[in-house]
């Protein structure tokens, strides 16, 4: 009886559509009754009547029961049905196809060709844990499985060309599987993805054979281009068989890619000496290229962190003393940083210091001197600092340029009246320069200054009215003269 849609098997299963067919067996996406999506491989009924091939297909359903990988799709069950013969029941991976990706994308990037070659090798390796081949390797049998977490794993499907290499059956005649009954002189798989052995004899080809097709893919993933080009297959079997493969050749020239390069060339040798020995070793160094791609712990972005401003210099810190804070009182006002968001908890200095020194992720609270204030680099938004009793102005030497800004300054506020203007202060957050010590600040009270200024007045004015008095005593003499 042949498959159609919509067919019951076992009263478990239900047929959907059909996605692949061979000379020996056929494979449909079927539906578990209330459950998930399932690939169903049934062998045809002319193989169905050769007995060898029944056992066959029994031992490989069996021996693929027993492999736990994330990267091989997982057998379900083997059963015989009466109405369609012996069927394979296995999980069906839903995801996009390798080659469907290369089709759209053209090349990938050597992180992802890493990624995914790193996935198939740990498929190939489980498989060969079980002894078995797959010998058709190739992008179109590789889907990407998108993860919850968003990762995407690379699955290896269909075994219809596996070969099983029992070791106490294969010196009796390397045994077959389901559609990979082959003589000697037969070649089974896909032109450009097959060792070169494996164009002479596919029947005897050992695990070397799928180190190959492995890299074969990653050359054409990464390189966008088959190892021999685009060619008939006859044409590219025959290169293949004669010459070395060219050199990879990739846009980029860092550390990962050379290490990449290295991987694939030894990978799609012609001769099975020069390449690696098993998957083993390639699965490694793949890792190993892998880690190398990843951001380096350097790249990644560290936890801010309070350090004195003399670091960003480059200079060795400078340790200055600091008081202890005291406590908060319930009725006074909220600090700085909570008035212009959150910060570090501010460090007041103690009085014998005259310039705070806060740490970066600081926010002075009273401020510089007035005399040392400049207008804020940021904004240029001046900013007046709190009254301060008694009231007294600070002269220095010229201080050195501000080291840095926060990126807000206070408003602006008006001097108080009878004094004169206070000059544009920094911004929140700048660092003036301490004095010189070969200048000390001269102290002059604040009320010397309108009491010289007033003197100063008083004696231009009289001066004035001295000498509008002369040219008006001597304009009134030379007018009453005969």
């Amino acid at each position: 009886m042949d498959f159609v849609p919509g067919a019951m098997i076992g009263g478990k299963y239900r047929l959907e559509r059909k996605i692949a067919e061979g000379g020996m067996g056929e494979v449909w996406i079927g539906a578990q009754v209330g459950g998930a999506q399932v690939a169903i491989k049934r062998l045809l009924p002319d193989a169905a009547r050769d007995h060898h091939l029944v056992t066959r297909f029994r031992r490989e359903a069996l021996l693929l029961g027993k492999i736990e990988s994330d990267h091989v799709s997982r057998v379900i069950e083997q059963t015989t049905d009466p109405d369609f013969g012996l069927l394979l029941v296995m999980e069906y991976v839903a995801g996009t196809s390798l080659a469907d990706l290369l089709d759209k994308q053209g090349t990938l990037a050597v992180e992802e060709v890493l990624d995914i070659g790193e996935g198939v090798a740990r498929a190939i390796a489980d498989l060969h844990r079980a002894s078995i081949v797959h010998r058709d390797v190739k992008p179109e049998n590789v889907i990407l499985r998108r993860l919850p977490s968003g990762e995407r794993r690379a699955v290896l499907i269909d075994f219809g060309l596996a070969r099983l290499l029992d070791p106490a059956e294969d010196q009796r005649g390397k045994e077959e599987t389901l559609t990979g009954i082959t003589r000697a002189d037969m070649a089974v798989g896909t032109i450009p993805y097959m060792a070169p052995e494996q164009l002479l004899n596919s029947r005897d080809v050992n695990g070397t054979a799928d180190v190959y097709a492995l890299g074969a893919i990653l050359y054409r993933a990464a390189s966008g281009r088959n190892v021999f080009g685009d060619q008939d297959d006859l044409s590219y079997a025959r290169q293949k068989l004669s010459d070395d493969a060219p050199p990879i050749a990739l846009p980029r020239k860092d550390p990962a890619a050379e290490r990449l390069s290295a991987i694939v060339m030894r990978a799609v040798k012609r001769r099975p000496a020069e390449r690696y020995e098993g998957i083993e070793p390639m699965l490694k160094e793949l890792a190993e290229a892998r880690a190398l791609a990843r951001p380096q712990g350097g790249d990644v972005d560290a936890p801010t962190q309070a350090a004195p401003v003399s670091s960003l210099l480059g200079s060795a810190a400078t340790q200055l003393p600091f008081a202890t804070p005291a406590a908060p009182s319930p009725m006074a006002p909220p600090p700085a940083s909570a008035r212009f968001g959150p910060s570090a908890p501010i460090q007041r200095p103690s009085p014998a210091l005259t310039v705070p020194m806060p740490a970066v992720s600081d926010i002075p609270d009273p401020g510089p001197p007035a005399a040392l204030r400049r207008p804020s680099p940021a904004f240029g938004v001046p900013a007046v600092a709190p009254a301060v009793a008694p009231p007294q102005v600070i002269i220095t030497p010229p201080a050195a340029p501000p080291i840095a800004a926060m990126p807000m300054a206070a408003p602006p506020v008006a001097p108080p009246l009878g004094r004169p203007p206070v000059q544009p202060v920094a911004g929140f957050g700048e660092i003036p320069a301490a004095p010189r010590a070969a200048a000390p600040a001269v102290v002059i009270p604040a009320d010397a200054v309108p009491r010289r200024a007033a003197f100063a007045f008083g004696l231009v004015a009289l001066g004035v009215g001295f000498v509008l008095g002369f040219v008006a005593h001597a304009l009134l003499a030379g007018g009453g003269s005969p």
